[in-house]
């Protein structure tokens, strides 16, 4: 059953320094083009049905959209369109989609693809039906116990583990950005594309892409992000999960800044966080040493890894750590510790993209929210384990537990194989009729010179300088579309396999051929049918 947003009772909602402003009024989102609502109801590309709003924020609208090829609910953030006409970013993001496209972990929401469609731009991910890490943070009556803690921060350093491996840091990790699935399994989204956001776009000149309360000094400061960046993130979500509260919030007596912003800013820059114990007197000295180190503000003096954090935590909990690589890990995890509620409160929306927040000027007076739940729901992954998340920490090989896991693989593999060759049917039909229209910047290009050469054609008619115009008007056409074909072939932002603009070119120019040199032109529908003949097969081979 696909996930609807929860409806939130209106009970006035307490003070919250992570959404509210430096006058301690709740921030809404800035305004965005009132074109993104009318989404709802439309079906994009004939494939991507726009279904509900699910939030919105600095970057983007996001919604849930059903896919009509593969029958399947996504989230697909739609930007604003200042960004998305931007000529960098969407070189920029194709590039990084690669890196994106390789994050392939349990435990990670899962990219699929940048789609442009006319001016709509959108970036479509993994819809998981749940809850926020943030969300499920604010309604616990009490602070995380370090046995409770492990069930999230397992998979959690696992997600992270596995993207530093691949040269990826998050830029923006908070519990905004960690979903939690109606089994209480854990998801970290938006990998990577806080730093499209800030390397490609003109909104995010002179400011620093990430959430204040969760910044690194080195990030506020020089914009460096490495390992280490999200290191610091990691301690300052630990100090939140054990104290129940932000380490630094800009109401520290000496703290200066004219913004809830700034003043949070400069205390990740001079101030050391209160001891966890002094707030949490459960919290042990050993706990405690790990929480503030990677806390450092020299990430040299920080934890080397997300692997170093995890085994120091275990150490100090005195529980047995286990490798982050470790085969069937995240299926160990199970349904989690019970999460004690308190009544739900109205909460911010969420900021967008990747949750992507910047340090806005102090002019603007303004502080970042927080996102609200997005209600993913993540298509063919099939339900973990409902075990005690430690109960099975030493025994992830039983024959048995393999054999069903084997067999739930095959079946999902082979469903979902079926479903792609069925839209891939879909897709070549309409791709090779549709992508004769102006789709994108190249053939808005090319339609824009055809109606452009129409006009000169038929104004030297008029001043007699031509003659035969229709043989040009036809020749020329033909000319433009032809050259556009061959232009994507070579061109990867603009790749696209040969089609209708193919065909037609051939066509026009022969037609323009015929009449300049009257012959007649209906005796060349066999070779008509030869060149489309040949376009298919020659896409076949492309593939």
């Amino acid at each position: 059953m696909a996930h609807e947003p929860r409806q939130q009772p209106e009970i006035e909602p307490e003070y919250d320094p992570e959404s509210m402003d430096a006058a301690g009024q709740p921030e809404t989102p800035p305004p965005q083009p009132a074109s993104s609502r009318d989404l709802i109801g439309q079906t994009l590309g004939n494939r991507y049905r726009f279904d509900a709003l699910l939030g919105e924020g600095t970057f983007a609208r996001v919604f849930r959209v059903h896919d009509l090829h593969r029958r399947v609910d996504l989230a697909a953030k739609v930007l604003r369109s200042d960004i998305a006409q931007e000529p960098a970013f969407l070189q920029r993001f194709q590039r990084e989609a690669k890196v994106l496209e390789r994050l392939q972990h349990p435990n990670i929401v899962r990219y699929y693809d940048i789609v442009e469609i006319g001016d709509t731009v959108f970036i479509l991910t993994d819809y998981i039906a749940g809850q926020t890490f943030q969300q499920m943070l604010r309604r616990r009556t009490a602070p995380l116990t370090p046995m409770e803690s492990l069930h999230y921060l397992t998979p959690l350093a696992a997600a992270l583990h596995f993207a530093h491996r691949e040269g990826v840091v998050h830029r923006d990790l908070k519990p905004a950005n960690i979903l939690l699935d109606e089994s209480n399994n854990l998801y970290v989204m938006d990998f990577g594309i806080a730093r499209i956001l800030s390397d490609a776009s003109t909104l995010t000149v002179d400011t620093t892409v990430g959430t204040p309360h969760y910044m690194s000094p080195e990030q506020i400061l020089v914009g460096e992000v490495t390992a280490a960046t999200d290191i610091y993130a990691l301690g300052v979500m630990l100090f939140q999960m054990y104290t129940g509260q932000l380490p630094f919030t800009g109401d520290s007596e000496g703290t200066t800044g004219t913004t809830a912003a700034v003043r949070i800013v400069y205390e990740h820059l001079h101030l050391q966080p209160e001891p966890p114990s002094s707030i949490n007197p459960r919290i042990s000295r050993a706990v405690e040493e790990v929480i503030l180190r990677c806390m450092a503000k020299d990430p040299a003096q920080r934890y080397g890894s997300v692997s170093e954090v995890y085994d120091a935590l275990n150490d100090a909990i005195g529980t047995p750590s286990m490798s982050l690589d470790a085969p069937g890990l995240q299926q160990s995890i199970g349904a989690g510790p019970a999460v004690s509620q308190v009544s739900p409160r109205a909460e911010p929306v969420p900021t967008g993209v990747g949750g992507a927040s910047r340090i806005v000027p102090e002019d603007e007076a303004r502080e970042i929210p927080e996102p609200e739940d997005y209600g993913y729901q993540k298509p063919k992954r099939k339900p973990k384990s409902q075990d005690d998340p430690f109960a099975n920490f030493g025994d992830f090989g039983e024959k048995e537990g393999e054999k069903k896991e084997k067999e739930t693989e095959k079946e999902t593999e082979f469903e979902e194989k079926a479903q792609e060759k069925e839209a891939e049917k879909g897709e070549e039909k309409a791709e090779f009729w549709a992508d004769l229209g102006p789709t994108d910047r190249l053939g808005q290009f090319t339609w824009g010179g055809i109606i452009l050469w129409a006009g000169v054609v038929f104004l030297l008619e008029t001043l007699g300088i031509m003659t035969q115009p229709w043989a040009w008007l036809w020749g020329g056409a033909g000319g433009l579309l032809l050259t556009e074909s061959a232009a994507r072939l070579v061109m990867p932002d603009y790749r696209r396999a040969l089609g209708a603009r193919f065909v037609f070119g051939i066509i026009g120019l022969v037609i323009g051929l015929s009449l300049a040199f009257s012959f007649n032109v209906w005796s060349l529908w066999p070779l008509a049918l030869i060149i489309l003949g040949l376009t298919l097969l020659i896409n076949r081979l492309l593939e």
